[in-house]
């Protein structure tokens, strides 16, 4: 089963409630945000860095969007973004942070970025080796084609400390 893996205990344990309750900044039932530990001034907006974790444990990277309720469950997640998170943040325009996924991902139960457009040294930092795929540009594509991300090619870098460049090395 997918919640055995024990790399991920500390994401089920925050879906679960038993974990970093108080770091939740908002929740529904497909997802919750909470402040990455980068962002360690949250009245400081411009240092903004928060992760958005699905709940849907089939959701594991971006490949695994495919149906029009997926689709769905992105817009939602923007206009929930938009109407009900950035207004806890002063009423922060959309257009004041960037919304990626990574691919591949540093762990796998998908999960989005939200980076205050002015925080350039982590966003920069969260790109090094790291291909980024905005939320728009996954909505656009599943707009066009539903299993756009089970037939697209999806080019990314292995540092040699990454897992899956030393299992190439076997």
């Amino acid at each position: 089963m997918y919640r055995d893996i024990g790399s991920l205990n500390w994401v089920f344990n925050i879906f679960d409630g038993l974990k970093e309750q108080d770091r939740i900044r908002f929740q529904n039932t497909d997802f919750l945000v909470s402040p990455d530990m980068k962002w360690t001034d949250e009245t400081d907006l411009k240092s903004m860095y928060m992760l958005l974790l699905f709940k849907d444990t089939r959701l594991k990277t971006i490949r695994d969007l495919k149906s029009s309720d997926d689709l769905k469950l992105l817009k939602d997640v923007k206009n929930d973004i938009e109407t009900k998170l950035l207004k806890q943040y002063g009423n922060l325009p959309l257009n004041k942070v960037k919304l990626f996924f990574h691919y591949q991902p540093s762990y796998y139960q998908l999960h989005l970025h939200i980076v205050h457009c002015d925080n350039e040294l982590n966003y920069k930092s969260m790109l090094l080796g790291k291909d980024c795929h905005f939320l728009d540009t996954v909505i656009d594509n599943l707009e066009m084609n539903l299993d756009y991300y089970q037939k697209c090619k999806m080019v990314y870098c292995l540092n040699d400390n990454s897992e899956l460049y030393k299992r190439f090395q076997k």
